[in-house]
């Protein structure tokens, strides 16, 4: 009843409700905690972010499904609950698990730069069809590394971090019996141009 009653302040809109909503939030029960966190979201309150990335590591599936689900409404304030929440997942023997893990974490950009030693790894390993899922994603987190430079959202720390990785990375790619589609490798190849400042 109390968790219908967070949901329904959340889709009335009144403002008013916030502070009991940010009380509820630090409930014990997860289902409170989500559904308030989400009524929070929904007045463009963030203060069930730390609430609910906690609980993507609840042992109840449908608990954690549901936290994953609200925070990729937090947009970039999510990513640092959900990047290793995916990266622990690259660890897994389920082959589905896994490569649907490698998916998710193209899309948060740089914010999974972190995680890119694990995914080169993945690229000369013989878990099905995780070698090329991982080439796709270190494309698409070296592109959009490069463009967090250009945009002046990454420190000069950082850059130097993906220099090192993309090159390890390119390294893997482009030896002699590798076999990685021509597209990865000319985003890693242009990304790591760009973060190091050369001109085509």
């Amino acid at each position: 009843m109390r968790v219908n009653a967070a949901i329904a302040l959340g889709k009335l809109g009144d403002r008013s409700a916030i502070p009991a909503l940010i009380t509820a939030v630090g409930d014990n029960n997860p289902w409170m905690q989500l559904a308030s966190g989400w009524a929070l979201l929904k007045f463009g309150e963030i203060q069930g972010l730390p609430v609910v990335g906690r609980l993507v590591q609840h042992p109840e599936p449908l608990i954690q499904r549901e936290a994953l689900s609200q925070l990729r409404g937090y947009g970039d304030q999510g990513f640092p609950y959900l990047v290793p929440y995916y990266a622990a997942r690259l660890d897994s023997t389920n082959d589905n698990d896994r490569n649907n893990a490698i998916i998710r974490l193209g899309k948060f950009g740089s914010a999974s730069l972190d995680v890119v030693p694990k995914l080169r790894a993945l690229l000369v390993s013989n878990k099905k069809d995780s070698p090329g899922y991982a080439a796709t994603i270190l494309g698409e987190i070296a592109r959009d590394t490069a463009i967090a430079w250009q945009n002046g959202n990454l420190s000069e720390d950082q850059r130097q971090q993906a220099i090192s990785e993309f090159t390890q990375v390119l390294s893997i790619m482009q030896a002699p019996n590798a076999r990685f589609n021509r597209e990865p490798i000319d985003r890693v190849r242009t990304g790591l141009a760009t973060l190091r400042g050369v001109q085509f």
